[in-house]
């Protein structure tokens, strides 16, 4: 869990470097979201974003658009799949009655569902551009691997992304200007450091030194 925390906090801190672009592709990101539809592939468009601008000094806003770009068809897809499961699971606790054993453990159930399909969303697009041959079958794969495999660390980014969410719901405008940017510099740092951990370090356009500290936390 330590681990998670220390991730999610070398990913805040990259925020100051590249704010001004962070801030356009979080507006840009919060206008293609009120649809509901485009949601996803606008935090694709984020997470390609974020990738880049975290190991290259030359990363702009059309890293975002070409991230949209590449999975705006697949992204549709996603997010009728994401209502499917995340309506099947919010009709299944609101029918749920009674304090028994049997209904908390199948409250608890459907709630760790949804906690570990947002936690594979979370995963699923940084995944998916640190792999060599690039698909989101095997992004969404590894993801569930990620996800089961390091139970404590993602929790401690969940822990992490409450601390932010609570944070953006005081200062209200940070949702537009900053929040969701900072979750997708977040979920890179996540999954670059657990590749790194599992020994799987990328063989081509790896990191620059600078950035080496704020994926990894080295020196």
């Amino acid at each position: 869990m330590i681990n998670g925390l220390r991730a999610y906090w070398r990913g805040l801190r990259h925020l100051g470097g590249y704010g001004y672009i962070y801030v356009w592709a979080n507006l840009a990101f919060v206008l293609l979201s009120v649809p509901v539809i485009t949601m996803p592939a606008a935090w694709a468009g984020l997470c390609k974003l974020s990738y880049y601008a975290i190991r290259q000094p030359n990363a702009n806003g059309d890293d975002f658009i070409s991230g949209v770009k590449e999975h705006l068809g697949r992204g549709v897809l996603m997010a009728i799949v994401n209502a499917a499961i995340f309506g099947i699971n919010a009709a299944n606790l609101l029918t749920l009655e009674g304090q028994s054993i049997q209904t908390w453990a199948l409250r608890v159930l459907w709630v760790g569902v949804t906690v570990v399909w947002f936690s594979i969303q979370f995963y699923l697009y940084p995944l998916y551009y640190a792999m060599e041959s690039p698909s989101v079958r095997g992004a969404l794969r590894n993801a569930l691997v990620m996800v089961l495999i390091n139970p404590l660390f993602t929790l401690g980014i969940w822990i992490g992304l409450i601390l932010l969410w609570s944070v953006s719901s005081i200062l209200f405008a940070m949702w537009g200007l900053l929040t969701f940017s900072a979750m997708a510099i977040i979920a890179n740092t996540a999954v670059q450091d657990r590749i790194r951990k599992a020994g799987f370090d990328q063989a081509s356009d790896k990191p620059s030194e600078i950035s080496d500290e704020i994926f990894y936390g080295t020196h």
